[in-house]
């Protein structure tokens, strides 16, 4: 078996990869060609990408692809986020916040960004505001985050504020903190 016997047979199914790949024998591969195998078709099918932990070191395990290496998918890399995920009225919302959507003008000790509560059928009139503070030279960060919940029709004054947020950084920041 081959990757690209794989993909070939994936693009005249209709099966997803993972469906295929469980039903393919990896008949006469060691694990860690079938690992490989298994790792490059789901990227090259699905964008999907592993990552390995060697010597204190985050290694990718995915296979270099023309996708991978297009200027597109290296500035969608280069950019830093942070994802939240909080609880109201019993739905889990998440958000990922690009840092460079974020106006560092707007507040001089603390960062703002608000989006809306996801489909009319949610919670159609409420918006949110995530807040953090700011450290000493205005950069973003995560101390006392909040999310404050606002009718569209009253966003002066906020109905709820909610302190139990989740939150993970971007690999970019992460190195930053190393």
């Amino acid at each position: 078996m081959t990757l690209d016997k794989i993909i070939k047979e994936y693009h005249s199914g209709d099966i997803c990869m993972g469906e295929l790949l469980a039903s393919t024998p990896a008949t006469g591969l060691s694990i860690e060609k079938a690992f490989e195998l298994y790792i490059q078709s789901m990227n090259q099918a699905n964008g999907d990408e592993f990552f390995a932990l060697k010597e204190n070191k985050i290694e990718q395990l995915t296979a270099e692809t023309q996708f991978d290496n297009s200027p597109i998918r290296k500035l969608f890399k280069s950019r830093s986020y942070l994802e939240i995920a909080f609880e109201y009225n019993e739905v889990l919302y998440t958000e990922r916040i690009y840092t460079d959507s974020i106006d560092p003008d707007h507040y001089e000790d603390l960062w703002d960004y608000w989006f809306s509560a996801g489909s009319e059928d949610d919670e159609p009139n409420i918006v949110f505001e995530v807040t953090a503070d700011k450290n000493s030279e205005g950069q973003f960060i995560t101390e006392n985050i909040s999310v404050n919940v606002y009718t569209k029709d009253n966003c002066d004054h906020p109905i709820e504020t909610i302190e139990e947020i989740s939150y993970r950084k971007s690999w970019l920041d992460f190195k930053g903190y190393r």
